[in-house]
């Protein structure tokens, strides 16, 4: 049910651009990937009859999320008139967030069960917090320069903490 409500919302989001089409891929797509993945996750984890429960909540939580957001697509969605490029880019940065949020958090609260790996979860969903809060003001700030590089600065300080965790995951 994900896929379909995802695609829906897309629609929604394009309905009225020209070239909605390309602008429908570059949005739905990062938001199809972790549905697709915790699905084969599932299917993986159900032939080898292990424990299904995460990724099967994960699934239910990204489609009520869609479900969730799908009366707000007229209003997230581009108007047609002003600059169609800053837009674009603007809601395709606002999709590929979303996108990541739910991965990142996903993966950070499965590490929470692991002790030796407590507290870089804890640092990833900090750092997270930070990167949607700074995210969310500058956007309501009118694009403030200082917020903006705070923001890219949160990007990198993520970045960094997720390099980390796959270091520390191939040295064991």
């Amino acid at each position: 049910p994900a896929l379909s409500v995802i695609g829906t919302f897309g629609a929604a989001l394009t309905v009225g651009l020209k070239r909605g089409g390309l602008l429908l891929s570059l949005l739905v797509l990062p938001l199809y990937v972790p549905t697709l993945i915790f699905g084969a996750e599932v299917a993986r984890r159900g032939a080898a009859g292990m424990e299904t429960t995460t990724p099967l909540l994960m699934l239910a939580g990204i489609t009520a999320a869609a479900v969730a957001l799908l009366p707000f697509a007229p209003r997230l969605a581009a108007p047609p008139a002003g600059e169609p490029a800053g837009m674009t880019l603007h809601l395709l940065h606002r999709w590929s967030a979303l996108c990541t949020l739910l991965v990142l958090a996903g993966a950070a609260l499965q590490l929470l069960a692991d002790d030796g790996r407590r507290r870089a979860a804890v640092t990833l969903l900090a750092l997270l917090l930070v990167q949607v809060t700074l995210g969310i003001v500058t956007v309501f700030s009118g694009f403030k320069l200082w917020l903006a590089i705070g923001h890219g600065v949160g990007a990198a300080a993520l970045l960094a903490t997720l390099a980390t965790l796959l270091r520390r995951q191939c040295d064991d």
